[in-house]
């Protein structure tokens, strides 16, 4: 009798074991399924969101004109009635000695912004490139944001900076919208590994970079793929 106890026992808890792997191997599918099509929604969404501020910062730089901002003005607002409500938070010129000259928010003291990266980087270069900063808190919108910014050159002179902000609020919330369960972490990061914003913690999470390497930070990495880890950021395993 204790022998087909103990018989009964084992096949009883082998069944539990292999129903557990069973369960276990088809969460995993249908999470890897989920993450795939969560995946390929925030990259159309994003893409288009940023390739659309791409062209509209080389439209208000062909509009500016330092005497003439009513032009600029109307450009503003033609753009803002294209984009998504509540997206764009500012757009602004720096001159060429760093100070703020224009802001379509408005602006009462005389501001030197020649100390930010975003502006930094386009007198180091003369490349007619799109520029995407990490996110920062406005001198003059006082809300966090992201800023696309382009030179602005006549004749091959550098006469200053356009920016663009992204409110970091609106990007959020296109993730918060996505995510199919309150507990998937999604996130938008830079190239160089820094969070551009993240649907959870996302205050907590902004500007500051992965951990630890990650396969899509590589070089070579594929355009899409999957793994499995340990979140540096919160300590939850992911796929």
């Amino acid at each position: 009798l204790f022998s087909f106890l103990c018989f009964g026992s084992v096949m009883y808890w082998k069944e539990i074991n292999d129903a557990s792997r069973i369960l276990e191997t088809e969460t995993l599918k249908q999470t890897t399924v989920r993450a795939k099509q969560v995946n390929s929604s925030i990259t159309v969404a994003v893409s288009i969101l940023f390739r659309d501020i791409d062209h509209y910062t080389k439209e208000l730089i062909e509009a500016f004109d330092s005497k003439k901002t009513a032009l600029l003005n109307a450009k503003i607002e033609e753009i803002k009635a294209k984009m998504p409500n509540n997206s764009v938070l500012q757009v602004a010129i720096i001159d060429a000695q760093g100070y703020l000259t224009y802001s379509n928010l408005g602006f009462s003291e005389r501001l030197y912004l020649g100390d930010r990266k975003h502006f930094k980087v386009h007198t180091e270069s003369s490349e007619d490139k799109l520029y995407i900063s990490e996110p920062i808190f406005g001198r003059v919108s006082k809300e966090w944001s992201i800023q696309f910014t382009r030179s602005i050159r006549e004749n091959g002179e550098f006469k200053g900076v356009l920016v663009f902000s992204l409110s970091v609020k609106y990007l959020q919330k296109i993730l918060e919208d996505i995510a199919l369960a309150n507990n998937d972490s999604l996130s938008i990061l830079k190239e160089t590994g820094e969070y551009l914003v993240r649907n959870l913690d996302n205050e907590k999470a902004m500007g500051k970079a992965l951990a630890k390497e990650r396969p899509y930070t590589k070089k070579d990495a594929p355009v899409q793929g999957e793994f499995r880890d340990v979140s540096g950021f919160d300590g939850v395993a992911r796929l």
